[in-house]
């Protein structure tokens, strides 16, 4: 796979019934350089298996696995591994609306003097 544009961080505990909708609304961004890394929490729940079958089937989804260390411990595994400049988080029972991350990169490219970006749609 190329470098990905954007490396997106998604810290998974215990997140079964939302989990494929999350995943979903983010590769439905249209942006095909971006990569997913999703970090299981140590969920007994069967997130870790599901992720596994997402990235072996996806090659966008880089998953893995980790002791229960919280949120902020996944997102800090997930960023070591983040290959992208530029990152973007959400959590596993969110939903990213459609052209999200397209808005948001265009904001970017637009400020470059600007370190950050979020908002509502």
């Amino acid at each position: 796979m190329a470098e990905p544009a954007v490396s997106v961080i998604l810290p998974v505990y215990n997140a079964g019934p939302f989990l494929d909708d999350a995943i979903r609304s983010v590769l439905r961004q249209g942006e095909a350089a971006l990569e997913i890394l999703a970090v299981d929490d140590g969920s007994t729940d069967g997130s870790g298996e599901r992720l596994a079958a997402w990235a072996a089937r996806e090659p966008r989804i880089r998953a893995f696995g980790i002791e229960n260390r919280g949120p902020a411990g996944a997102r800090n595994r997930a960023l070591a591994e983040a290959r992208a400049e530029t990152v973007a988080f959400i959590d596993a029972d969110d939903l990213w609306p459609a052209g999200k991350l397209a808005l948001q990169l265009g904001r970017l490219q637009a400020a470059p003097e600007l370190a950050a970006v979020s908002g509502f749609t």
